[in-house]
């Protein structure tokens, strides 16, 4: 019995050590894979990736930041809640933002925050390379499946003699904003319309995940996208209604 009990304490303590292993490995590639990217040469296509790659984690970061904040980038107070959640429903009153006021907010998003990622070409200067950039022209559209971020950003890279022009650079996200979008205005006008709360059977058309709850004097719609993830987890949308 004693030799039994031993044998199962060695099996145990195997598995336990091979999963630890293969925690630290799932680890390390993580980090790899967050903070090393490919080698920068002086070449079109490894400076157009880095450029692109840094307009995608903007792109990511204002998308992410408009769903978590129902719709908006920059939150009015007369419609935020605690935690900066959107409250789209007032006085009877939708105050959703249009496609285009959103649109608008992720353009300005990308246009006002790229250089955090870019720090002013440091990675570039580090090479010896010198950078003449223009100002950015950025432009987003959400559509159905997918939120393409335009950016007309005129550059030239110079090194030793030899130069290399970008002009434009063109990046999409796989997230669906504007189907997200459409079931939150379906939400919000059936409350305006009908003065009550919508059934969530009368929203299972949409293949995402619906949580709702009460937060102080408003009712939270917290919606879920697992099909089309952004950053690894699913794309969340969140909002408020008045509650009368």
């Amino acid at each position: 019995m004693a030799k039994k009990r031993g044998q199962i304490t060695i099996v145990m303590a195997l598995a336990i050590v091979m999963l630890i292993i293969a925690a630290l490995t799932i680890y390390v590639l993580n980090y790899y894979k967050k903070n090393f990217t490919e080698p920068l040469v002086f070449e079109k296509a490894s400076i157009e990736n880095y450029i692109n790659n840094c307009i995608k984690k903007t792109a990511e970061d204002g998308v992410k930041l408009l769903g978590k904040q129902g719709g908006y980038i920059n939150l009015e107070d007369s419609i935020k809640a605690q935690n900066n959640i959107a409250v789209l429903s007032l006085n009877n009153k939708s105050k959703a933002q249009p496609i285009a006021g959103m649109e608008n907010d992720l353009s300005n998003y990308l246009k006002n925050n790229l250089n955090s990622c870019l720090k002013n070409f440091k990675d570039f200067k580090r090479q010896g390379w010198q950078v003449e950039a223009g100002s950015i022209k950025a432009a987003a559209k959400i559509n159905e499946n997918d939120v393409t971020f335009e950016a007309n950003f005129p550059m030239s890279v110079n090194s030793k003699g030899d130069t290399i022009k970008f002009e434009r650079f063109v990046i999409m996200l796989n997230v669906r904003l504007k189907y997200v979008y459409e079931l939150v205005d379906s939400i919000v006008d059936f409350k305006i319309k009908h003065n009550r709360d919508i059934d969530l059977k009368d929203a299972t058309k949409y293949d995402v995940e619906i949580v709702v709850f009460l937060h102080n004097k408003n009712i939270i719609y917290a919606i879920y996208d697992h099909k089309y993830p952004i950053l690894n987890k699913p794309y969340m949308f969140i909002f408020g209604l008045e509650v009368d």
